[in-house]
C-alpha cells in the first residue's frame, strides 16, 4: 500500500473511532454518577463498565493487536470489578 493510501486509511479509522466515542458519550451525557455506576444488566454491568469494555476491546485490542500487530492485554473472560462496578 502506498504511503498516501496508508495515511488516508489511518485518517478514516481514526475518524470512525472518534465518531463511535462521540456516539457512546452522547448516550451517557447527562446521567448522574449514580446512574453511571448502577448495574443495568443481569450480569451486573454498569454504563461505566460498558465504556471500559469498549475501550479495551476496540481501542486497545483491535487497534493495537490487529492493526498494529502489538500485544494488548484484555479483560479476563469473566467481567472484572472495573466492568461491573463491584468491588
Amino acid at each position: 500500500m502506498s504511503q498516501p493510501a496508508m495515511i488516508e486509511e489511518s485518517r478514516a479509522l481514526l475518524s470512525s473511532l472518534s465518531d463511535q466515542r462521540d456516539h457512546v458519550l452522547g448516550i451517557l451525557e447527562g446521567l448522574s454518577e449514580e446512574a453511571l455506576r448502577r448495574p443495568v444488566l443481569p450480569s451486573g454491568w454498569t454504563c461505566l463498565g460498558l465504556v471500559r469494555h469498549l475501550t479495551i476491546d476496540v481501542e486497545r485490542f483491535w487497534f493495537r493487536s490487529i492493526v498494529a500487530g502489538r500485544s494488548a492485554r484484555t479483560c479476563p473472560p469473566r467481567p472484572c470489578s472495573a466492568c461491573t462496578g463491584r468491588r
